[in-house]
């Protein structure tokens, strides 16, 4: 299996492990390639963890710096001001663990993976709230681990 799924299937393993104090009921975390939901389908709220974007940088001689993107997709059909509000206390909240990286699961993570490098949220990305009262974020953990350049 790459490190890419080793990584993402870890992720979702690490995160479907956690009780959400802003989420009720609990949320399942599922490990998808690509997400595609409607609407309806958001009554409670989903998170989806796929991977994303793969970066390869030669630091030296033999060696390479490859930066993992992980995305966590978090989304729920709002109703109200507070909802959202509840919605952005979970994203934080899902931030705080990314950015801790203490997972209570015996999930496989790739050798050389540690704690994220860096860890961004885009809450609302193309405004769907004020479309469809979707409400929806894309946080980012960017994985960084060091490899020799071998086959």
């Amino acid at each position: 299996m790459s490190a890419m799924s080793e990584l993402a299937n870890a992720l979702a393993g690490g995160l479907e492990a956690v009780e959400f104090e802003h989420a009720s009921p609990q949320p399942a975390v599922q490990r998808k390639t690509w997400v595609q939901i409607a609407p309806e389908d958001m009554a409670n709220v989903v998170i989806y963890v796929t991977p994303g974007p793969m970066t390869l940088v030669r630091v030296g001689r033999g060696m390479t710096q490859t930066d993992y993107e992980m995305s966590v997709f978090v989304g729920r059909l709002v109703a109200t001001e507070a909802d959202a509000d509840q919605m952005m206390d979970l994203a934080e909240e899902i931030l705080s663990y990314l950015r801790a990286h203490d997972w209570d699961n015996s999930a496989s993570w790739p050798t050389g993976v540690t704690s994220p490098m860096a860890v961004t949220c885009e809450a609302n990305p193309d405004d769907a709230a004020n479309d469809r009262n979707v409400w929806r974020a894309v946080l980012t953990a960017t994985y960084r681990v060091f490899q020799p350049d071998e086959v």
